[in-house]
């Protein structure tokens, strides 16, 4: 019995993968809590102004983009925190590598996404992100299994995205198996 690959894989980025433009970073400083705190010090400038980020669970809006940035603090429903100094700083959404839409008719049992660096991994349902997970240095690969086959409604999306530190665009590859 012959199975159609887009059967098994309802989504899938194929060679040569997307090639995604660095989009983590680290603070080079500690940032305080207090009402003041409004300068974040990053190592790179991956963002641009009015731009949204990640701090550990804090989302900030980037006000003036820099290595030394203005910031708009606890935003999206989130709670101005203290961050240490090397805390990781990432592009609120990632990069999407890969978008799955649902037509009622297929299922989804795992998601899967890999390259040849090391990266952070995310599940984002329908524009928003619920599941972080990363790589490590010697498999540089992500696993999702869903506990059981689900069939997304005919509207749903559900997409793959990444962040990397790496200076250089890294390209990734996603897969989505049913």
């Amino acid at each position: 019995m012959s199975v159609a690959i887009s059967t098994i894989f309802p989504g899938n980025t194929d060679d040569p993968g997307v090639s995604v433009d660095q989009n983590l970073t680290e603070l080079t400083t500690a940032l305080g809590n207090g009402a003041g705190d409004t300068t974040m010090k990053i190592a790179v400038d991956i963002f641009d102004d009015d731009d949204y980020a990640w701090i550990d669970d804090e989302c900030v809006q980037i006000t003036t983009h820099g290595t030394t940035s203005t910031i708009t603090r606890a935003q999206k429903s989130t709670s101005r925190v203290a961050h240490l100094n090397t805390a990781i700083v990432r592009l609120w959404n990632g990069t999407s590598i890969l978008t799955i839409t649902f037509d009622g008719s297929k299922t989804l049992t795992a998601l899967r996404g890999k390259s040849r660096v090391e990266a952070e991994y995310g599940l984002k349902i329908d524009s928003v992100v619920k599941y972080v997970g990363s790589s490590d240095p010697y498999t540089k690969e992500w696993f999702f299994p869903i506990g059981a086959q689900i069939t997304p409604d005919s509207s749903d999306t559900i997409d793959i995205v990444v962040w990397h530190g790496y200076t250089s665009a890294q390209r990734f590859w996603g897969v989505g198996i049913q």
